[in-house]
């Protein structure tokens, strides 16, 4: 682990009004299980050398999912090694062959039962820097996951993000309906920020996001990164980012200041660290309901508590073989 701390101040791409036309997204190659051990010990060397160099910070935490299916998922990367539990240890996330930072990835089965909370989670009190400290009024944030989607159901990839205690901080969801492209819901990256953790003021849901519409294509790998900078939140697909503003609360990037909302600050319970699903909205006295759960595999996951520029996006993006800008 390193103690470097590099801050870096978010080179914004300017707002411009664009005529949507589902732009084609170049997939990251799949890699097959021989070619993934062939290639696992320069992956791993290329992340640490663009993860430790001086054009990107290192990341928080930086996950591969190569440990067995059952077994707690460590960030072998990144300033702190913290650990993921199954949140359902009768009905564990898999283990799958076929993977981008080695032969192996998480799989995730979506939404089967909201009663289930099969996702991996880690307490709010065991990562701090990713919860309680990763808030406030100059909080800054950038989460980059690694995923192959096989359902265009709504999903949360990963984020600190509890609907049922309003609770709301940051987290990336794929497929949301105002994000996707209609009549044929396939896309769409949501990167959402909340700085007031509950629903955004007059709406029944927190609709502080941007969206990039394009279409992500089943079962291809794509890398998915959401920024916040303290003024805008930007979406970003393969290390690309188009920008989109139409006035139908799906901009990219979308304008929000007052920083991420912080449950301690505020006096009351905070949310985990969550991947594959989240908490929402429950009867008192009920079990806890499980929804947006993600349905595909999932390669690598990181976090920041920068706002990465574009370029640096690019670079992180770029860290599994096979990707194509």
């Amino acid at each position: 682990m390193h103690d470097m701390h590099n801050i870096f101040t978010m080179v914004f791409l300017a707002s411009v009004v664009v005529t949507y036309a589902q732009p084609t997204i170049a997939p990251i190659k799949a890699i097959g299980d021989s070619e993934a051990m062939r290639l696992e010990p320069l992956m791993l060397a290329s992340a640490v050398d663009v993860m430790t160099s001086a054009s990107v910070p290192e990341p928080l935490a930086f996950w591969t999912f190569q440990e067995p299916t059952g077994t707690p998922r460590v960030s072998t990367r990144g300033l702190y090694s913290y650990t993921l539990h199954d949140g359902n240890a009768t009905d564990p996330i898999q283990r799958v062959d076929g993977g981008l930072f080695g032969p192996y990835s998480a799989q995730f089965k979506g939404r089967t039962d909201a009663n289930n909370s099969r996702r991996l989670f880690a307490a709010r009190e065991d990562v701090p820097a990713l919860a309680s400290e990763l808030a406030g009024p100059h909080a800054t944030v950038t989460l980059a996951a690694w995923v192959r989607v096989q359902s265009h159901a709504e999903g949360m990839i990963a984020g600190v993000w509890n609907e049922n205690l309003r609770a709301r901080q940051y987290a990336l969801f794929t497929h949301l309906g105002a994000c996707s492209t209609a009549p044929v819901y396939q896309g769409g990256l949501a990167a959402h920020i909340s700085n007031v953790g509950g629903p955004t003021p007059g709406n029944r849901y927190c609709i502080t996001r941007a969206c990039d519409r394009r279409l992500l294509s089943p079962h291809a790998w794509h890398c998915l990164v959401g920024v916040y900078n303290g003024s805008f939140i930007s979406a970003y697909v393969n290390g690309t980012f188009v920008p989109n503003n139409n006035a139908s609360r799906e901009d990219n990037p979308f304008a929000l200041s007052g920083g991420i909302f912080s449950p301690e600050a505020a006096g009351q319970p905070g949310a985990e660290f969550g991947v594959g699903a989240n908490e929402i909205n429950m009867t008192v006295g009920s079990p806890p309901v499980w929804s947006n759960q993600f349905a595909g595999q999932i390669a690598g996951l990181a976090v920041w508590n920068a706002a990465l520029h574009a370029t640096q996006v690019a670079q992180v993006c770029a860290l599994a073989p096979g990707f194509e800008a």
